[in-house]
């Protein structure tokens, strides 16, 4: 037997990471450790939670001094009588399961105790818990697998005011009341929970319904069956209406987000055919902010523009005066006096483009540009593409030349030794090499350069011509 020494108090406080300082604990475990007593918790006076069950404790004593506390469990032990748990105003949980108690007995003092667990004890009759009418804020109680045998537990348990949870299966009087669980939720008004399920409000209904019945027929159990059968068909009939109303609402959801989705995709339309304008500048690829632009700068840049236009060509050359004769044809010709400059076309793009940017409008020709230029093709081309043929035609020729002149024989000077002097083959390499990148039209009609003379060394062989194809 272990007895509750204060030096083993503290040990068990070390073991579950408690305070040393025994009042500033407020919980201690002391279940399961075999103590026949208890005593030695003078010191924890702030201890709100207090586990002492599985002990073999033979009676309630020793916690005069935990006035703070607010759980105690004391199940599985020896009690025989409900005392000494007078310092105990505030307690809120109090579970005195599997013990010998016979009888609800000292706690009238407990106004604030909500739970209360008599499981397996040897409550009897119904004076064995009328105690629990002094509980006001009673609303758990849990007095399963007793030995009740008398119905008329069933009057205290309807007077209790908050009574919510009730366990009382496991009893002899279960069997002795008639339609038990009807009877026990039609008495007990604020019950939740009845032994092992739930009391839903559908349950409570077809109840009430019932119990008004056979208090009404004065105990006929088949016209109150009657009652809650058509208490039941309300309940259906009911469920079928507000699940109609659901399905509507839903339809009318839908029906309202089909028709805003239509509004929606029309403004979308609307907006659509109304922005037709380009919104990419071709030139920057920046989004172009249209603008209301004013008259005056309208015509500063038309001004502006034209004087652009009617400046001299940029091949240094003037805009085309027409001739005599064109003159001459035009003068009767009401459409010809009104005929625009003449410009080419590629430069009317760029001007107009240039002088349309940051106005918002489109990079193209109007009726003003129609009215006001006339589009020619510039002259200059012509001549450039002529004069680029005739430069290729002569490389080509040069080319061709020095083709012809690899066939010719080269002839050394008397003195020169083979050695000392140019290669054929040497010769015949620069000519390739002159071949595969052509020169300049200037370098091509020069004549080649004479091979290099190294210094005249004494010779006494004749002079020898080499042919070209003999030294390859």
């Amino acid at each position: 037997m272990v007895e509750m020494e204060k030096a083993f108090l503290k040990k068990l406080c070390r073991d579950h990471d408690l305070y040393v300082t025994p009042s500033i604990n407020d919980k201690l475990y002391l279940h399961y450790k075999g103590f026949r007593c208890i005593k030695n918790l003078e010191e924890y006076t702030g201890l709100k939670v207090l586990w002492l069950e599985g002990n073999g404790l033979p009676r309630i004593e020793g916690l005069t001094h935990q006035t703070q506390l607010k759980t105690l469990y004391l199940q599985e032990n020896l009690i025989q009588k409900i005392e000494n748990l007078d310092a105990q105003l505030d307690l809120d949980t109090l579970n005195l399961s599997q013990n010998q108690i016979s009888r609800i007995e000292n706690l009238s003092h407990m106004s604030q105790l909500t739970s209360l667990t008599l499981k397996s004890n040897y409550l009897v009759s119904a004076d064995d818990l009328a105690h629990v009418l002094t509980l006001p804020k009673l609303a758990v109680l849990d007095i399963q697998s007793n030995r009740i045998n008398d119905p008329k537990i069933l009057e205290i348990l309807a007077e209790m005011p908050s009574l919510k949870v009730l366990y009382l299966q496991g009893n002899d009087v279960v069997k002795h009341i008639k339609q038990y669980r009807k009877t026990m939720i039609y008495r007990c008004r604020k019950l939740k929970y009845l032994d092992d399920r739930p009391v839903f409000d559908e349950e409570r209904r077809r109840v009430e319904a019932w119990g008004q019945a056979l208090e009404a027929a004065n105990g006929d159990y088949k016209a109150a069956q009657e009652a809650e059968r058509e208490e039941m068909d309300r309940i259906r009939q009911e469920k079928r209406d507000r699940d109609h109303q659901n399905f509507l609402m839903f339809e009318e959801m839908m029906a309202e987000g089909r028709r805003k989705r239509q509004e929606d995709e029309a403004d979308k339309a609307k907006r659509e055919k109304q922005e037709e304008t380009p919104e990419i500048n071709p030139f920057s690829g920046e989004k172009i902010v249209p603008i209301q632009d004013y008259e005056f700068l309208q015509r500063q840049r038309e001004q502006r523009w034209e004087q652009v236009v009617n400046a001299p060509d940029a091949w240094g050359g003037k805009t085309q005066e027409p001739s005599n004769q064109e003159a001459t044809e035009n003068e009767g010709d009401a459409s010809a006096s009104s005929t625009g400059i003449p410009v080419d076309a590629q430069r009317l793009e760029i001007l107009h483009q240039c002088a349309t940017v940051g106005v918002g409008t489109v990079s193209g020709r109007d009726a003003f540009v129609e009215s006001a230029f006339q589009v020619s093709i510039d002259p200059g081309e012509e001549a450039k593409k002529a004069h680029r043929e005739r430069i290729q035609e002569k490389a080509k020729a040069k080319v061709q030349a020095l083709q012809a002149q690899k066939q010719q024989q080269v002839v050394l000077p008397p003195a020169t030794c083979l050695i000392n002097t140019v290669t054929a083959s040497d010769l015949l390499d620069k000519v390739d090499v002159a071949m595969l990148h052509p020169m300049p039209a200037e370098q091509v009609l020069m004549p080649p350069p004479a091979p290099a003379r190294m210094p005249l060394k004494t010779q006494t062989t004749p002079p020898i011509h080499t042919n070209v194809d003999e030294l390859d």
